[in-house]
């Protein structure tokens, strides 16, 4: 070890090159880390989103089901009151 120091200090240039390789090595990583950091975040949140969707489609098949049920056993109302009547119970 002593003799890679003394080696390295008469030759200062090669001492310098290695420090800058290595001061780039590890700036590559960390720079590497922080980008793959950052897409598996970005894929989280994409799964939550996905999921959060999902959940909502759902609900919202339950209601078409129930609607559906809802006609089927009630019949249609008339068009008028689809498209006029802000409440149903005046229908």
């Amino acid at each position: 070890m002593i003799t890679l120091i003394a080696w390295l200090k008469a030759n200062k240039l090669i001492g310098v090159l290695i420090v800058g390789i290595a001061a780039f090595v590890l700036i590559g990583t960390i720079f590497h880390l922080i980008d793959a950091a950052t897409d598996e975040a970005r894929d989280a949140g994409a799964v939550t989103e996905r999921a959060a969707t999902q959940g909502k489609v759902i609900e919202n098949v339950a209601k078409a089901k129930t609607a559906a049920e809802t006609v089927r056993r009630d019949g249609v109302p008339p068009a008028d009151c689809l498209r006029d009547s802000r409440v149903p119970t005046n229908c």
